[in-house]
């Protein structure tokens, strides 16, 4: 299938190392994936949409964005049967209450989102129920359910070294590369959502294995 992430701020931000990781894992799966990281206005993001033609459109939401989002995905224009969909931890956070007032979106999906987003692809095949997929935040009607929580990945070199192949902003090189060594946090600062979003256990990545992934992104960039 063909997938398009959108970040409209992933380059002013430095990157959006999330979306690696799920183009990693869905092109591991034999899906193509692009990453708009700029915000190249309504008609380019809609070329670009065109000319993946996409199956999925997902949008990656920070807070600040919300606003500028939500206009952007109330303009996209889209196949027959394509989905629209929107993660991140402000949805994770705001999930119910997003879908809610936003009606433009699909659903939306909670927590981590690498398992989840091949469960996405399956129901876009008609291989799977929505209601069965754990980790998002759906409709029925004017009603919006909650699917149970999915659990963290606990092995994270499980996972596939990120992608950074896929977005467009890298396309002449990347300057800033963002690096996740762990996940989750026992702490409850009051400016940080991180054990709300990747629980309170800490799960860390062997030395080894962060290493290797610098020394492959030097290598291909």
């Amino acid at each position: 299938m063909n997938i398009v992430f959108i970040d409209i701020n992933a380059l002013k931000n430095g990157g959006n190392v999330g979306l690696s990781y799920l183009s990693a894992i869905l092109k591991q799966n034999g899906h193509r994936v692009l990453v708009i990281g700029n915000d190249w206005g309504i008609e380019g993001i809609n070329k670009k949409i065109k000319d993946m033609d996409a199956d999925i459109i997902g949008f990656s939401i920070r807070t600040n964005d919300t606003a500028r989002v939500v206009e952007v995905a109330n303009g996209v224009e889209r196949k027959k049967g394509a989905l629209l969909i929107c993660g991140g931890p402000n949805i994770t956070l705001n999930g119910p209450s997003f879908i809610k007032e936003n009606p433009c979106f699909d659903f939306a999906v909670i927590g981590e989102a690498e398992a989840t987003i091949l469960e996405i692809v399956e129901y876009a095949q008609g291989k799977k129920k929505l209601q069965d997929i754990k980790g998002i935040a759906g409709r029925e009607g004017d009603k919006v359910f909650v699917t149970e929580r999915r659990e963290f990945t606990q092995v994270l070199e499980s996972l596939p070294f990120p992608d950074n192949e896929s977005f467009d902003i890298y396309a002449s090189g990347i300057i800033t590369y963002g690096l996740i060594t762990s996940r989750g946090c026992p702490y409850d600062c009051t400016y940080c959502n991180g054990p709300a979003v990747s629980g309170k256990k800490l799960r860390y990545r062997r030395a080894e294995n962060v290493i290797a992934e610098l020394l492959n992104m030097k290598k291909k960039y």
